[in-house]
């Protein structure tokens, strides 16, 4: 768990200390505006317990995924891919990435070949990867762009024993998947599609709960969710959409709050 920085689509970034960036081929990267995960926009994780940022995307002419001594600011290893980085996660010595054609990449970088595997989890770009959520012990859980969620045992990543689908594409090349988070300690996945919803699931797969609409006077529809993201310890999903609005939702009982041009937020 960490904080991140500027990044752009080559996969670099700037990190700035109260000086300007240098504009050199390692250091600088200029902010641009997000686009979804199958564009091949920069992707970044923070690991504060190495101090390290790990940087991935669209580099030319070969896709890199490199490792930043923060500390230092200085870059230690560009690892090649096979293909533009859409999504990282870090654990400890494990560092799982998820590409553009669908594969899913483990590395452990204290050994000397730092490539541990290589996937083919899904047949579209990967959104997320969620390394033992909830706490549980070697699951992992991935999801694609196209609305195709697996669940996976770390030991045996090759052979998916459980796969659901999101939401199902309704139109050729179409992002239908684009959030998929998990809370650190509760058994709680939640989901945010394009199609306006955001969906929660249990570690086993299972639907348990569905959020379609603000519960406001302004009877307004949520919009097409952009990004999601869960309070730490307290069980509160933030969920960010395409329509400038963002939104706390909460367990029941619990507090809530909105941001943006109106909106609303509601219980789960």
């Amino acid at each position: 768990a960490g904080s991140g920085a500027p990044g752009t689509s080559a996969g670099s970034t700037a990190s700035v200390r109260g000086r300007p960036p240098r504009r050199d081929s390692n250091d600088v990267g200029y902010h641009r505006p997000s686009a979804p995960a199958h564009r091949n926009r920069g992707v970044m994780v923070w690991q504060q317990q190495s101090g390290c940022l790990y940087a991935a995307g669209d580099t030319q002419p070969v896709p890199l995924l490199r490792v930043w001594d923060m500390t230092r600011e200085l870059c230690l290893e560009s690892l090649q891919m096979q293909s533009p980085g859409t999504c990282l996660t870090a654990e400890g010595a494990l560092l799982m990435a998820g590409a553009a054609d669908g594969a899913v990449l483990s590395y452990d970088l204290r050994t000397p070949a730092r490539l541990l595997s290589v996937i083919q989890t899904h047949q579209h770009p990967v959104v997320s990867i969620l390394l033992q959520p909830g706490s549980t012990s070697n699951l992992v859980v991935t999801g694609s762009v196209n609305g195709e969620m697996k669940f996976c045992d770390l030991r045996n990543a090759a052979k998916p024993f459980f796969t659901t689908e999101v939401q199902k594409a309704n139109a050729v090349g179409k992002t239908v998947l684009s959030a998929l988070v998990a809370h650190s300690y509760a058994g709680v996945i939640a989901s945010g599609s394009s199609e306006r919803a955001i969906k929660l699931w249990d570690l086993e797969g299972n639907n348990v709960a569905s959020i379609r609409y603000y519960n406001s006077f302004l009877g307004q529809r949520i919009g097409a969710v952009r990004s999601l993201a869960f309070h730490p310890n307290s069980l509160l999903l933030a969920a960010g959409s395409n329509d400038s609005i963002a939104t706390v939702y909460c367990g029941e009982g619990g507090s809530h709050s909105h941001s943006g041009g109106g909106g609303g937020s509601r219980g789960f």
